[in-house]
């Protein structure tokens, strides 16, 4: 195994992408890219933000944290969990093998009392805000995914796509304790590992599965990135879409 180097990250923010049609993209090279964007179209449900979802990425050289999330009434739980998941991040990378379970349930736990603090401290509407969240922890040949609410982790190998975990509790204005929000999938050289807020999935359709492959074949993660987005507007995209894409 080679050594850790020192951890690099970048994250996306909505609060600071909310330009209609645009897509934000930030790489930690070839292997590991975050993309945003508000969407193509205004959303045609009420809300209080015009883009609620964020997304991270983090490396070491050996193992590779990354989040999407999606928030609900206002940006503000989806900022208070995101900023939550990079304050775990030294955690996360630095955490043995053997603990990466521990460390992604940790990290939820943290995730969870931000978002019950910030909440507690808004008014109106936006105290009854939320957020869903996907945290994945990538070490050699294993991936380990903790999910809050109804974000997607995707494994992605030939023209197989394979779903991790299962939809949790969103973060609210009560805590969770990360407990049995947190799974686990074996990883292969040659594939690549997808998380998604609902931005892809409902855009994408019914097959979205079927259609995240074919878009994954032959693509690097920034070019499925791109491509995810693009069908996504094809779709009809009214609502914000967040991704993170890693080679495995």
């Amino acid at each position: 195994m080679s050594p850790a180097s020192a951890p690099r990250l970048v994250a996306l923010w909505g609060s600071e992408h909310e330009v209609l049609g645009e897509v934000a993209l930030e790489s930690l090279g070839p292997d590991l890219v975050a993309a945003l964007s508000r969407g193509r179209f205004p959303k045609g449900y009420r809300h209080l933000d015009l883009n609620e979802d964020g997304a991270l990425a983090a490396t070491d050289g050996r193992s590779t944290v990354m989040a999407v999330v999606d928030g609900h009434q206002g940006f503000d739980a989806a900022r208070a969990a995101l900023q939550a998941v990079t304050r775990c991040v030294p955690l996360l990378l630095g955490s043995a093998t053997g603990a990466h379970e521990p460390a992604v349930r940790h990290c939820l736990a943290e995730a969870s009392r931000a978002v019950v603090d910030e909440l507690s401290r808004l008014e109106g509407e936006r105290r009854a805000g939320g957020a869903a969240l996907s945290v994945a922890l990538v070490g050699p040949g294993r991936v380990t995914v903790g999910s809050a609410g109804d974000c997607v982790a995707v494994v992605l190998r030939g023209s197989r796509a394979r779903v991790v975990g299962r939809p949790g509790p969103f973060l609210g204005d009560r805590p969770i304790s990360g407990k049995g929000l947190v799974a686990h999938a074996s990883l292969r050289t040659g594939g690549q590992l997808l998380l998604a807020t609902d931005g892809v999935t409902e855009f994408l359709g019914r097959g979205w599965r079927r259609r995240v492959a074919e878009l994954a074949e032959g693509a690097a993660p920034a070019d499925l990135a791109g491509r995810l987005m693009e069908a996504a507007f094809r779709g009809g995209a009214g609502d914000n879409i967040a991704v993170v894409v890693a080679r495995v």
